[in-house]
């Protein structure tokens, strides 16, 4: 045997084994940052009324304040009569109080509760996402408290779609997303970037943090006139 095709081939052996273990720990990175975002992960169940009696939505959500601001997608709670939120630490709460902007497909329930009883998880800037970029989503399927952890591939980070008759962006994810994922946190890193609105056909459709966060401006100043209203 040639001694430089042996050399060559052990060195070839060696690199696909670095590289299969590079994969692996980037993997378990990714699970780990995964499992830290648990915490901030909550159930949103929406129970509507109709002619036919009582219908229920349930979808996911993450903690986005230290006063229990709630973040979900929009259409899992649009229209509700009354939305009940689960913490992760188990702690329930009934409200008929939230906000929600349909074209953009962003829902917020505000807990109000006192300063710091709750941990949080601040929206971060998306604007700078780059494709390839790995994510983790962290949802609950069909209202099970069983977190579901899934990474993916970032495809389109600037993808825009008509909604409502505007243009809106959103971020388009290889990742598989289950029933009752809509309105989970996907993070890059240590940062909030945006939440699942919908999957389709081997993609998640991700509404980026930066739209959330003006529609959390818009709800936050139509909160403050109401109350200037009332006085």
């Amino acid at each position: 045997m040639d001694p430089y095709k042996s050399r060559c081939g052990i060195k070839v052996a060696v690199a696909l084994i670095l590289a299969v273990t590079l994969v692996c720990v980037v993997f378990q990175l990714q699970l780990n940052l995964g499992h830290d975002k648990m915490q901030y992960n909550v159930v949103v169940e929406a129970t509507f009324g109709t002619p036919f009696g009582e219908r229920h939505s349930i979808g996911s959500g993450v903690v986005i304040s230290d006063t229990g601001m709630i973040l979900t997608a929009a259409h899992v709670i649009n229209g509700a009569r009354s939305v009940r939120i689960t913490l992760h630490d188990g702690r329930v709460f009934d409200t008929d109080e939230f906000y929600t902007d349909a074209e953009r497909d962003v829902g917020f329930v505000d807990l109000e509760l006192p300063y710091g009883s709750i941990d949080f998880m601040p929206l971060s800037e998306s604007d700078d996402i780059e494709k390839g970029c790995l994510v983790v989503h962290v949802g609950n399927p069909n209202g099970i408290w069983t977190d579901t952890i899934v990474r993916g591939k970032i495809y389109n980070p600037h993808f825009f779609r008509l909604s409502l008759g505007k243009d809106i962006e959103f971020i388009v994810v290889k990742m598989e997303i289950r029933p009752g994922c809509s309105g989970g946190g996907v993070y890059l890193g240590d940062e909030l970037i945006g939440i699942v609105k919908a999957y389709w056909d081997g993609a998640a459709i991700i509404i980026p943090s930066d739209v959330c966060r003006l529609v959390l401006e818009k709800y936050r100043v139509e909160k403050e006139s109401t109350v200037v209203d009332m006085y």
